[in-house]
């Protein structure tokens, strides 16, 4: 395709050969989409791109440099929109016939994503994954920085998957969909897991937070199908963003409803009931938020039409999902990393982990850089209420100080039972030499994601599996 396809009026004639918004990645004949963000401003490697072969430039600001000979200059009003117009026009039938899943909330989006991920597959139907524990196609692996990225990754991700592929799952974050990182997508199943306090730094009220998650409703196929929480307080308000069809999932209210027969550590037993019809089902995943997540799941695969004969034994071995309520027995000692990242879902994991041990719990939390604020100290009074103590410590702090965030976690606080300890590698590992036999420990706040200590790249997972090859696995 050539660029007069597009643009009659460009003045230089060239092929697309790709559209790009990072000037990083531009190579000859490409298209580069200057994107004004809050942190970086496209406009401002508009040379970068043109030194790099760059030869049509869509911009919105208005360019104040003479223009370089064959170089288009196209100014847009919305450079976002512009690029998901492109990307389509570009990508042609890229999504024709691929059956596309949604999937936002606050909390249980990655668990519910790979559920419906690995019962796919288990069915020997190809899909692909577009999600916090990266992206996953088959043996394939592509590690990812957000939990939707950019739209350009997006659809290269779907273009290198696309001649075996069937489904397409992408979990979708508020800022995703207000940053226009899924425009232009289409779904077939669109589901909201459940909604609670969260990225208050970047949404100016709760109302913008919630009608950032209901827009993906609207992005509903013709005969798509919204599958949401009925006992979200805010489900006659998402009911009501869409014209399609609803299936609704609860404990005790909606179409599909779940009752948690049994919850320990080694897992869940649950009955799903859906039409009059019950089924039983055993999973590892411990915590009785799992029902919730699990019943999440049956939805989406019921609004697909997928075939669950095999579900009961696929729920019965599939788990952990990385980072979310993941198991290690170190000396006695149980130790349990989860992402658990907002207020609602530390509760949830404090409280389970809470009564599932006769002796100590200790935590180790903390809070990220540069987000909401409002959060913090509502994370470690969860945290404080249920534990024996708690290690507050470094969590991806980005430019901000960490002493700042150790001040907003513990302002008025009525519980003093913490220890600031700023290196999260020694803060696990004083949870550590603190406990005793039979005392659990909770990392929370990562779950699978990195950082970095000393020049050392680190995970959780790594620094107690150290500890581990130290001290003894116990199995």
């Amino acid at each position: 395709m050539k660029i007069k396809d597009i643009y009659p009026h460009a003045v230089f004639d060239h092929e697309i050969f790709d559209i790009v918004h990072h000037s990083k990645e531009v190579f000859e004949n490409c298209v580069f989409v200057a994107i004004p963000g809050s942190r970086h401003d496209g406009h401002d490697y508009i040379f970068e791109a043109i030194a790099k072969g760059a030869k049509t430039v869509i911009h919105e600001k208005d360019w104040l440099f003479s223009i370089p000979q064959n170089i288009n200059f196209v100014k847009v009003e919305n450079a976002k929109k512009e690029l998901a117009r492109l990307l389509k026009i570009l990508y042609g039938d890229l999504w024709k016939d691929l059956i596309v899943i949604g999937i936002t909330g606050t909390n249980g989006k990655t668990t519910v994503s790979s559920l419906i991920y690995h019962y796919l597959s288990f069915m020997n139907l190809p899909t692909l994954l577009i999600g916090s524990n990266s992206s996953k196609f088959g043996d394939l692996y592509w590690p990812l920085v957000n939990t939707t990225p950019d739209l350009v990754t997006i659809y290269r991700l779907v273009k290198l998957c696309r001649p075996n592929l069937k489904y397409v799952i992408l979990e979708v974050s508020s800022q995703a969909i207000r940053e226009l990182r899924i425009l232009g997508i289409a779904f077939d199943v669109a589901a909201i897991t459940n909604i609670s306090q969260d990225h208050f730094d970047y949404h100016p009220s709760w109302d913008d937070y919630l009608f950032s998650k209901g827009l993906l409703l609207t992005r509903l196929k013709p005969g798509g199908i919204a599958v949401l929480n009925r006992e979200m307080p805010n489900f006659p308000l998402f009911e009501s963003l869409t014209v399609n069809s609803v299936i609704s999932f609860g404990k005790n209210n909606g179409d599909i409803k779940y009752q948690v027969i049994s919850s320990s550590l080694k897992g869940l037993e649950l009955a799903l009931t859906s039409e009059g019809q019950t089924i039983m089902l055993k999973s590892p995943l411990p915590g009785e938020f799992n029902g919730e997540n699990l019943a999440c799941f049956y939805a989406i695969g019921l609004a697909l039409g997928v075939n669950f004969s095999e579900i009961a034994s696929f729920t019965d071995e599939f788990g952990p999902v990385k980072g979310r309520m993941e198991k290690f027995f170190v000396r006695k000692r149980l130790i349990v990393i989860d992402y658990a990242h907002t207020p609602e879902a530390v509760r949830q994991v404090a409280e389970f982990l809470r009564t599932e041990t006769l002796q100590k719990l200790y935590i180790v939390i903390g809070c990220g850089g540069e987000r909401d604020r409002l959060k913090r100290p509502l994370m470690l009074k969860w945290a404080l209420e249920n534990s024996s103590w708690v290690y507050v410590t470094e969590d991806n702090s980005r430019n901000e100080p960490f002493s700042q965030i150790a001040a907003d976690m513990t302002k008025n606080q009525s519980l003093a039972n913490y220890t600031v300890i700023p290196k999260r590698s020694k803060a696990i590992q004083t949870a550590f030499a603190n406990s005793t036999a039979g005392d659990i420990i909770a990392i929370l706040g990562m779950g699978n994601d990195c950082y970095q200590e000393e020049g050392q790249i680190l995970t959780d997972e790594t620094v107690v599996k150290r500890m581990g090859e130290k001290n003894g696995f116990d199995g």
